[in-house]
């Protein structure tokens, strides 16, 4: 049941997400049994939220910092035998991010983390560089561009004609070929392909 109000964070549902209910509907064979929907589930993840960053904010909380951050964290840290701590994630800061910081000094069209970075600013030594943080993202266009381009094409076209349609498939490929923009649904379904194959799993 989505809570009153929240359809009108419903273009929030679909950042991040590679497959949203028309790509689902071109893709698959047969219609998805899912309940609720991806989409559907990010809108009761947003149920509360004053404003369209908080929405955003509570979404990511729920689901991409768990299902994404937290667990890359922890399965790079314990292959190094290391034992890591989240101190962001206390509940008194969490609350008073939540509860107490205004949306002007979470973000803006230039800015983002503006209350953590002006603290910082404040209390840590000057020769630090503050702006040097940066994100994972790995090059899958590139990676798709050369040597495991032969492995997508091949994953690809053995993929089940019971769970996609192949009309999509080639669609998606020739995109990445004209304008490198599917690389990341692309990955997606090779990644699930390997995998069902390797388990044998059946759907």
């Amino acid at each position: 049941m989505i809570a009153a109000g929240a359809s009108r964070f419903e273009p929030l549902t679909r950042i991040g997400l590679y497959f949203d209910e028309e790509w689902r509907a071109r893709l698959l064979a047969a219609p998805a049994e899912t309940h609720p929907t991806p989409d559907e589930l990010r809108l009761e993840l947003a149920a509360g939220a004053g404003t369209i960053l908080q929405a955003a904010q509570r979404i990511d909380f729920r689901s991409y910092m768990p299902d994404d951050i937290l667990v890359k964290v922890d399965r790079a840290s314990m292959l190094a035998s290391l034992e890591t701590r989240a101190p962001f994630l206390d509940p008194a800061v969490v609350e008073f991010a939540y509860g107490r910081v205004p949306d002007r000094l979470k973000t803006n069209l230039t800015e983002r983390k503006i209350l953590l970075r002006r603290l910082a600013a404040k209390l840590l030594p000057p020769q630090l560089d503050l702006e040097r943080k940066q994100g994972f993202a790995i090059p899958i266009s590139a990676w798709l561009a050369g040597e495991w381009g032969g492995l997508m094409r091949d994953v690809l076209a053995s993929a089940s004609d019971d769970l996609f349609r192949r009309a999509a498939i080639d669609d998606l490929l020739e995109g990445q070929r004209r304008f490198g923009n599917q690389a990341h649904r692309i990955f997606a379904l090779m990644i699930f392909e390997l995998w069902r194959n390797e388990y044998r799993v059946t759907l």
